[in-house]
């Protein structure tokens, strides 16, 4: 008999219990250890463990028998996890109301990056918040495409009054279904939502949720995607619009599809130059509208639209370099985006002629 074949059995013998599932678990990186066991019931059922259910579980883990990923589909079956998940979904639907200065607004939770900035500053993006204001005027048309829970929406409905309208378009069926829960009780009935991506091209995308804002995959490039939310369609805004008459502001905030939605409403923006207040995120413009960052910019341009930073307790700075000088301030600043306001030729210091 080798020395090694009788050290084992020796082990099992003398190694309490700690050590020997430790000694498992250096073996074989796959055998479910106590401290996954103690991250499933933290994570999956938000509590900690109940007795009965921790003795049940490590028998399993003390035999060798239970694998890490069986231990967390046996918590993912369970009863508990799933009636959480359903009383979570049913709480965000409803959201919670914050009352703000000039209108009410459902967040899906406070805990939630939009939900919390509201909820502890009663206020989201002040830089974008202080361009709508300068822009906007009574009667205008406005398209908020990349909506969210419709916090922009709103303060253009506020702006704009009953003789405007607010076109608001988001691809999350809890963002839009809250955004007209809040328009409801604001009563802004000028207030339309369309619960659909926008692009530049008619084509078929699997929507996933990530903590109020999404990410789209096109089925084409990405035909086996699992475990989405919802499979969309996207629009162009040129076709949904043709009849629509003149657009005056167009908000692009659509994680990267900004590019896409730009040349899906290019005639609209050629026939009615509206101001464009966009997000300008080079990394995932590379990613999603697979494009070069400047090329963005450069078309804007191209088209007369001056272009201006949006920050903080600043006024808009104009900025005059090129789309590629855009991209290194980025890097400068070392933020993945940037709030934007093109101007077109009508809007003279900031204010609707």
């Amino acid at each position: 008999m080798s020395a090694a074949s009788s050290l084992f059995p020796f082990l099992k013998r003398c190694l309490p219990s700690a050590l020997k599932l430790r000694l498992k678990a250096w073996l074989d990186p796959e055998i479910a250890t106590p401290r996954d066991l103690r991250y499933c019931y933290r994570l999956l059922l938000g509590r900690a463990p109940d007795r009965e259910g921790w003795e049940a579980h490590m028998a399993s883990i003390r035999g060798g028998a239970m694998t890490r990923s069986r231990l967390v589909r046996t918590f993912l079956d369970s009863a508990e996890f799933r009636n959480r998940v359903a009383a979570e979904a049913d709480h965000i639907s409803e959201g919670m109301r914050v009352e703000l200065p000039t209108f009410a607004i459902y967040v899906r939770e406070a805990e939630s990056a939009i939900g919390r900035a509201i909820c502890e500053q009663r206020v989201y993006e002040p830089e974008v918040q202080a361009a709508f204001e300068m822009v906007l005027r009574p009667g205008m048309t406005v398209v908020d495409a990349g909506c969210n829970i419709g916090y922009f929406t709103l303060l253009a409905a506020h702006k704009v009054g009953e003789s405007g309208r607010v076109l608001a378009f988001d691809p999350s069926p809890i963002n839009c279904r809250l955004l007209r829960k809040s328009a409801q009780e604001n009563g802004f009935p000028h207030v339309h939502v369309r619960e659909q991506p926008l692009g530049d091209r008619e084509a078929r995308y699997a929507f996933f949720e990530q903590n109020g804002n999404g990410m789209l995959l096109d089925l084409e490039t990405h035909p086996n995607a699992a475990g989405w939310d919802a499979l969309l369609t996207t629009a162009i805004l040129d076709e949904l619009l043709r009849e629509a008459g003149p657009v005056h502001v167009i908000k692009l905030d659509v994680e990267g599809a900004e590019y896409r939605v730009f040349r899906g409403a290019r005639r609209i923006i050629e026939t009615h130059r509206p101001v464009l207040i966009t997000e300008f995120a080079p990394g995932a413009l590379e990613q999603v509208s697979r494009v070069a960052p400047e090329t963005y910019l450069e078309e804007c341009r191209a088209l007369d639209y001056r272009i201006f930073i949006l920050e903080p307790d600043k006024p808009p700075g104009r900025f005059s370099g090129d789309g590629a000088e855009w991209v290194r301030l980025c890097r400068r600043r070392k933020v993945d985006h940037l709030n934007l306001l093109l101007a077109p030729p009508w809007l003279d210091a900031f204010g609707a002629s």
